[in-house]
C-alpha cells in the first residue's frame, strides 16, 4: 500500500509539468521531454516499477499511468502515436479493469518514451489531475472534430501450450460520423498475445480455450 500512495505523489508531480501544456499543429508531444527526469531531489518517491518480468520499487514508479492516460486520450482523437512500447506480458487480473487490454503503454526513462504528434489543423491542450487519489484527463480543442472513436476487445479468450497461459484478444478503433453516428471505419489497431504472469487460478475456466503442445 505503501507503493500505491507513493504513486499518488508521483503523479501528482508528473501532473504539475503536463497539466494545461498546448501542443501545437504537427508539434510531437514527449513524455520524458515533458516531465523530467524523476529524482528524489524533485520528489518523487518509490512506486512499482515493472521491467524483465519482474515487479520491483524505483524512484518514479507508478508514472505509466499518467502515460497510459494520455495514450488513451490519443487514441480518441485524431493524433497520431509516433513512439509506443506496449506492455508485453498479462500481469494482473482484469477485475475493475475500464479499458481493453493491452492500450497501455511502457516507459522507462529516459530511452523508452511515448510520443505522439498534433495531427490535427488546431492547437490541443493536455490537462491532467489528481482528485480524490484518481488520475483524470482530458484532451481539449478549439473546435469538436467531426468524428469520435470508440475502442473495443474482440476475441478475448485464454489459451494454454504447454505449461504456460496466454491471454488473447483483438482491439479495435471504431470510428463514427459526430453528426449521424454512423459507422465510418473500423481498423483493427492491436493484437494480444500476451505471457499470463499472474496466479493462472484467478484465469476464468470458461475463458480457456484448448489446451496446446508445441
Amino acid at each position: 500500500m505503501q507503493l500505491q500512495e507513493n504513486k499518488v505523489v508521483n503523479l501528482s508531480l508528473a501532473c504539475k509539468q503536463i497539466n494545461g501544456l498546448i501542443i501545437e499543429p504537427n508539434e510531437i508531444f514527449s513524455f520524458w521531454k515533458t516531465v523530467g527526469k524523476p529524482t528524489a531531489k524533485k520528489g518523487y518517491l518509490d512506486g512499482l516499477m515493472i521491467g524483465k518480468d519482474t515487479m520491483k520499487a524505483g524512484i518514479g514508479g507508478g508514472l505509466c499511468q499518467m502515460a497510459n492516460m494520455i495514450h488513451w486520450l490519443v487514441l480518441n482523437s485524431p493524433c497520431s502515436v509516433v513512439e509506443l512500447h506496449h506492455h508485453s506480458d498479462a500481469l494482473f487480473p482484469d477485475e475493475r479493469r475500464r479499458v481493453p487490454f493491452g492500450t497501455g503503454t511502457s516507459i522507462v526513462y529516459k530511452n523508452v518514451d511515448y510520443r505522439f504528434q498534433n495531427t490535427t489543423d488546431q492547437p490541443l491542450q493536455l490537462l491532467v489531475w489528481i482528485e480524490n487519489d484518481e488520475l483524470y484527463g482530458e484532451l481539449r480543442s478549439l473546435r469538436p472534430f467531426p468524428v469520435r472513436y470508440k475502442l473495443v476487445e474482440e476475441n478475448h479468450h485464454f489459451e494454454k501450450i504447454n505449461d504456460q497461459y496466454y491471454r488473447n484478444s483483438e482491439v479495435y478503433r471504431l470510428t463514427y460520423n459526430r453528426n449521424t453516428n454512423e459507422l465510418i471505419k473500423k481498423e483493427r489497431i492491436l493484437v494480444n498475445h500476451s505471457l499470463v504472469m499472474y496466479d493462472p487460478a484467478l484465469i476464468p475456466p470458461d475463458q480457456i480455450r484448448g489446451n496446446q503442445h508445441d
